[in-house]
C-alpha cells in the first residue's frame, strides 16, 4: 500500500498505511471473558536472562538479515534503474514468499524442536541475505529474494515463538520485549548499512547476513532454556 501510493503522492504512502493499520487494529479479535480481568504480572520477569538472550537475537535479526528490505530495494533503484514503483513489487515478492511459509515454520518447530527450526533458519536466512548482493541481473535478485523472504519470515516466526513461551508468569511481557528489541534493530539497520552501500552494495549485504550470525550465537545459548509448550514450567536459569 505504500509503496503503491507513494508511486502517485509520497504523503499518501503515510497516510495508506495509517488507514490501513487502522482497520486492522479495529478488526483485531476480542479479548476471551476474564482474560482481561487477572491480575497484573511482574515486570521483573522479563529482565530474566533468557528473555534478554531472546531480545538480543531479535535485535541483531532486526539490524541485520531484516535490514535486507531497504538494501534490496536500494539496489533495485539505483543500481538496476527499476522505477520505485517496480522495486516495490520487487519487494513484494519476498513478502509474499512470506505468506506462503510462515504456517510451515510454526510445524517444523513443532515437530524438529526449536533448537534444530530456529538455529537452521538463522543460519540459512544468513548465507541467502549474503547472495543479494551479487546476484545478477533483475530476475536474479527477484528469485533470491524471493527464497531469501521465505526463509526471513522464519526467523521471525521462531523468535516470537520462544519470546511468548520464554517466562510463563508473563508470556505477553516477554514476547512485547523481544518486540521491543526487534523494533530498536529496525532503527540502527539502516544507520550501518546504507552508508556502506554507497560504498559497495555487496559488502552491505555481506554485513548484514554476517550481523544475523550474532543473532544465532545468542540463541545457541538460549533456546534449550525454553520450553517446548507454554503449558511446561520454565526451566530455572543456567
Amino acid at each position: 500500500v505504500g509503496g503503491l501510493a507513494a508511486a502517485v503522492e509520497w504523503r499518501a504512502a503515510f497516510f495508506g498505511t495509517a488507514a490501513l493499520s487502522l482497520g486492522l487494529a479495529v478488526a483485531l479479535p476480542k479479548t476471551a471473558d476474564g482474560e482481561a480481568t487477572r491480575s497484573p504480572a511482574s515486570l521483573r520477569v522479563i529482565l530474566e536472562p533468557r528473555v534478554l538472550l531472546i531480545g538480543l537475537a531479535a535485535l541483531f535479526a532486526a539490524a541485520g538479515p531484516y535490514s535486507a528490505h531497504l538494501l534490496v530495494g536500494l539496489r533495485a533503484r539505483d543500481l538496476l534503474d527499476l522505477s520505485p514503483t517496480a522495486a516495490g513489487l520487487l519487494i513484494l515478492a519476498g513478502s509474499s514468499a512470506g505468506l506462503v511459509t510462515a504456517p510451515h515454520w510454526g510445524r517444523l518447530m513443532d515437530r524438529a524442536g526449536a533448537r534444530t527450526t530456529s538455529l537452521g533458519v538463522v543460519g540459512a536466512t544468513c548465507v541467502a541475505v549474503m547472495t543479494l548482493g551479487v546476484v545478477p541481473g533483475v530476475v536474479g535478485l527477484g528469485v533470491a529474494w524471493f527464497i531469501t523472504g521465505g526463509l526471513m519470515v522464519g526467523v521471525v516466526v521462531a523468535l516470537q515463538s520462544l519470546g511468548a513461551l520464554a517466562v510463563s508468569s508473563n508470556r505477553g511481557g516477554a514476547l512485547s520485549a523481544t518486540m521491543s528489541f526487534r523494533f530498536v534493530g529496525h532503527a540502527i539497520g539502516p544507520l550501518w548499512w546504507v552508508p556502506l552501500f554507497e560504498r559497495s552494495a555487496a559488502a552491505a549485504f555481506l554485513g548484514a547476513g554476517l550481523l544475523g550470525l550474532v543473532a544465532a550465537g545468542a540463541l545457541w545459548f538460549v533456546v534449550d532454556q525454553v520450553p517446548a509448550t507454554a503449558s511446561e514450567p520454565t526451566p530455572s536459569n543456567p
